[in-house]
């Protein structure tokens, strides 16, 4: 008889596997409680898993978690056929399954003190128990003041004024305090409406940008271009509320969004970010200002762009879990920026000791990748190869960096038949490589071809002349290294 493997069909398995020791013990205990019973006994086979329990993927229990061999478990004597007996099991997975969804519910309101209070309270509210209201509103108070701020802390502050305000309408004489919580509430709401509005900009622009999607004409943009940011942040400055600076700082951020480009509103945000970074939490931190760095970049501010960058490595914040290798995008990304700006000596110094953060299956690669960039930044070309030729990752991205940083050499060094080879190998790796999206495709081989025409150009072989390819620079944004193939192009004169 062939047997049916539940550990690759039933979801409950992964999600018990998601577990650790101390929860998988928890959730027994909500199994065994008679107030959760899903009106059949569900402790045996939990035991019954419990058994292979964490490794719910491994071999021991891909050959005993079947449904015909838990059937015999549970069901001694009994003889097992698929569509009766086959029913029984699934029909006891998916109680249980129902059961360790409803524990991760109550794992999540143990970890997030606001929604559990707040829960509470309106429950409280519908049965009209008035006598504890106070006592769980100082409690989502205190939390409150000592938590950062994040994308959900308006929304629970506006949601905390309006448990304050049901709370005082049931007191008498509290007029003052009702009006305070109304105004408060607004005030509230209207940065968490700034927030998700400037989010939802920046999603619909990553999505027109990746997918060719709507952006100018949808409901998103259309509502955000309409509002008033400038005359908006006059009004706040003369306010005294707590709420000015962030006001402030949301408006500058959408002016940014709708104008990308526009120095003036990058800086002012930028020094608000700076100024006010103490009120988020490390991850808003972060993501704060990668957003101020690829404003900068859009804008062709490199020098600060870097400086952005630089700053938010010095304050830990590409590397908060240090339990985690560093993240190897960032790491590329500041030796760039650094050799963009001319920063040698700091490269060097971070390369060496940041390269050992790194997983230790990139570790030697990225200090060649490292090494090779730093050396083509000080025009040192046989170093350059020499570290190409010691790069031995099969990462797509950085093997296309690796491969044109060579072909960039081979151009400047006049080998000219090393380099027309490279090119055939480079579009035949672009072509095969799947994992390359269409967008930076385009994006490199636009590059291997006007590197194509410079070098025919050069060797005088080539139809188009060196003013039409400038012409042509001049005219393209989106390629690889452009201001390297404009470079070029303009020695040829």
């Amino acid at each position: 008889m062939k047997t049916v493997n539940t550990i690759r069909q039933n979801k409950l398995l992964v999600v018990l596997n998601s577990l650790s020791k101390k929860e998988y013990t928890g959730l027994g205990k909500l199994v065994r409680s008679q107030l959760f019973r899903a009106g059949r006994n569900l402790y045996p086979l939990y035991l019954l898993i419990g058994k292979y329990h964490p490794d719910l993927d491994s071999r021991r229990a891909n050959e005993n978690l079947t449904n015909d061999k838990i059937f015999e478990k549970l069901y001694p004597g009994r003889k097992y056929d698929s569509k009766r007996s086959g029913t029984i099991i699934r029909k006891l997975f998916s109680d249980l399954n129902k059961q360790a969804e409803e524990f991760l519910l109550l794992l999540a309101l143990r970890n997030n003190p606001f929604e559990k209070e707040h829960i509470l309270i309106k429950e409280l509210t519908n049965r009209n128990l008035d006598a504890s209201y106070k006592k769980h509103l100082r409690k989502i108070d205190g939390y409150l003041k000592t938590r950062k701020t994040d994308e959900y802390y308006f929304r629970q502050m506006a949601d905390a004024e309006n448990l304050k305000y049901n709370y005082n309408l049931l007191i008498k004489d509290r007029q003052a305090l009702v009006t305070g919580n109304v105004i408060k509430k607004g005030e509230y709401n209207i940065i968490n409406a700034l927030l998700m509005l400037a989010e939802a900009m920046h999603d619909a622009g990553v999505n027109h940008r990746t997918f060719n999607s709507p952006y100018k004409e949808t409901m998103i943009y259309q509502f955000a271009e309409k509002i008033n940011y400038l005359g908006f942040i006059d009004y706040v400055k003369k306010e005294s509320s707590a709420n000015r600076k962030i006001a402030e700082l949301c408006c500058y951020e959408l002016l940014n969004i709708l104008n990308p480009g526009n120095k003036e509103p990058i800086f002012k945000y930028k020094d608000l970010v700076i100024k006010n970074l103490h009120w988020y939490s490390q991850d808003k931190q972060k993501n704060l200002l990668q957003g101020i760095h690829s404003m900068m970049v859009n804008a062709r501010l490199g020098k600060e762009s870097f400086e952005v960058a630089r700053f938010t490595h010095e304050k830990g914040l590409y590397h908060t879990d240090k339990t985690k290798p560093f993240p190897l995008i960032e790491y590329k990304n500041l030796i760039r920026g650094a050799i963009r700006n001319n920063e040698h000596k700091w490269t060097e110094s971070f390369i060496e000791t940041y390269h050992k953060d790194l997983s230790p299956e990139y570790q030697q690669d990225m200090f060649h990748y490292g090494r090779a960039y730093l050396q083509w930044s000080r025009g040192d070309y046989e170093n350059v190869l020499k570290e190409c030729s010691r790069f031995g990752s099969r990462d797509a991205g950085f093997v296309i960096d690796i491969k044109i940083l060579t072909l960039m050499v081979y151009y400047e060094i006049k080998e000219f038949e090393s380099a027309f080879s490279l090119i055939d190998s480079l579009n035949v790796f672009l072509k095969q490589n799947k994992k390359i999206s269409r967008e930076h495709d385009l994006y490199f081989r636009g590059f291997v071809k006007m590197t194509k025409r410079l070098l025919k150009c050069r060797m005088e072989e080539g139809r188009k002349t060196a003013e039409e390819i400038t012409a042509e620079l001049n005219d393209i944004k989106d390629i690889y290294a452009v201001e390297w193939l404009r470079e070029k192009a303009n020695e040829l004169y």
